[in-house]
């Protein structure tokens, strides 16, 4: 159980990264690209909804490998705030999903 309330810490922290990753401040005179990723975020939380469901390996695979694509996209993005990006990768390669 404890594995279990490990994973949803780490997903809250996850979620709000990705979230506060999506929304930086440009200098005026810097065209900012607006990128959207609700759509990911929403399909994101979907898989981890079938990871809290069924917590197993192949969940945790699938929340962890949806999460990293979703950063390689994110770091295409001009507006997003690449350091950010960067915790979240770190924190996901932290996961392990061998203990389930």
């Amino acid at each position: 159980m404890k594995k279990l309330n490990d994973m949803k810490q780490l997903y809250t922290f996850l979620i709000c990264l990705f979230i506060a990753g999506t929304f930086v401040s440009c200098e005026k005179d810097e065209p900012a690209e607006i990128c959207d990723f609700e759509l990911e975020l929403a399909v994101l939380q979907k898989k981890y909804d079938e990871f809290e469901k069924l917590p197993n390996k192949q969940n945790c695979n699938a929340f962890k490998s949806y999460a990293l694509d979703l950063t390689k996209k994110m770091k295409k993005c001009s507006s997003v705030d690449k350091s950010r990006v960067a915790d979240i990768e770190e924190l996901l390669e932290y996961m392990d999903c061998n203990e389930f």
